[in-house]
Formats: structure tokens, C-alpha cells, sequence
């Protein structure tokens, strides 16, 4: 019947964007901006570049307050096609552990469009997994679609950013 204590999860996103596979893949690997697509992330501190991280993440969910130190580990990094994440972590006073499994895969023309998928198996142990699985999925999966749109529009921005600095670049060749 499963383990009360324990709730499996699996996400499957995608989404369309109007930016070239290289802009894209760049965000992707801005740590700061990514951060700031994280609801509750109140630091990252880099372990290794684009090899391991360390998260602290607060966020309230019900009657709860979690705070979460996560481990986060790169697997696999493709560019500009694929990354692989393992993230761990606990939070001591909930007695709760997480792990997840990211897979962020990116395919598109050199110009653009891109396409971005975001798979995330996440898995919940403890106290919190105890609150029951409709419960959890729905908090999970809203979490998830924050964390999607905020990635979308980071990349947006990031990509109208990137423009105008071309344009003020280019003003400057022609006005040099």
C-alpha cells in the first residue's frame, strides 16, 4: 500500500519561447537569475561552477514553516541541449527529507524559437509527505508552475536585456 511517510511525484512541463537556444542556455546558467525564479530561495552559495551548489530555501506551506537546506548536485550537462540536477535536502525540525531529479532539456532553430521542458521526479519522506498526497501534490504542483513562468519570464527579460545592450553596442560602432 506504500509508505504514509513517503509521497512520489512526477512533473512534465513545457513552454515556447521567442529567444535563440543560446540565450536561453545562458540564463539557464545564471545562477542569480535562476535563484531568483525559486520561491523562498534565500541564498545559493556555488560549491563547484556548474558542478554543485548549496540552496537554503523558506517557504511556508499550510500551517507550516519549511526551511530546507538543499544539496545541489549537477549530473549531466549537454550544451546547449540538456541539464541534469539531483537536489537533497532536509528540514530538521519537520524531520522531513527531500530529493528530486531535474532533467531541463532545450531544442530549437540557432535563431529561435526555443522550445524548454522542465521533468522533475520529487520525492517527499517525513512529516510533510505524512499531510497526505492530494494535499502535497496540489502545493507541489503549484510550485512547480510558479517556478516555470518564472523561468519563463527571467528568460524574457533576459533576452530583452540582451537585445538592447546589442542596440547600444551597435549605436556605439556607428556613432564611434
Amino acid at each position: 500500500m506504500g509508505n504514509p511517510g513517503s509521497s512520489k511525484l512526477k512533473f512534465v512541463h513545457s513552454f515556447d519561447i521567442e529567444a535563440a537556444p543560446k540565450l536561453v542556455w545562458s540564463f539557464l546558467w545564471n545562477v542569480q537569475a535562476l535563484t531568483r525564479c525559486i520561491t523562498g530561495c534565500e541564498e545559493v552559495i556555488t560549491r563547484s561552477e556548474n558542478k554543485a551548489y548549496f540552496a537554503r530555501i523558506r517557504r511556508k506551506v499550510g500551517p507550516f514553516l519549511i526551511r530546507m537546506e538543499l544539496e545541489i548536485d549537477v549530473k549531466t550537462c549537454v550544451e546547449p541541449e540538456r541539464i541534469a540536477v539531483v537536489v537533497s535536502g532536509r528540514d530538521n525540525k519537520l524531520r522531513s527529507k527531500l530529493s528530486q531529479e531535474l532533467l531541463l532539456s532545450l531544442k530549437g532553430n540557432p535563431e529561435g524559437p526555443s522550445t524548454v521542458q522542465i521533468e522533475s521526479d520529487f520525492e517527499l519522506r517525513g512529516v510533510l509527505a505524512a499531510l497526505g498526497k492530494n494535499l502535497l501534490r496540489g502545493h507541489v504542483r503549484n510550485e512547480m508552475n510558479t517556478f516555470v513562468e518564472n523561468v519563463r519570464a527571467g528568460i524574457e527579460a533576459f533576452n530583452l536585456q540582451q537585445a538592447s545592450q546589442g542596440e547600444t553596442k551597435a549605436r556605439i560602432l556607428e556613432e564611434g
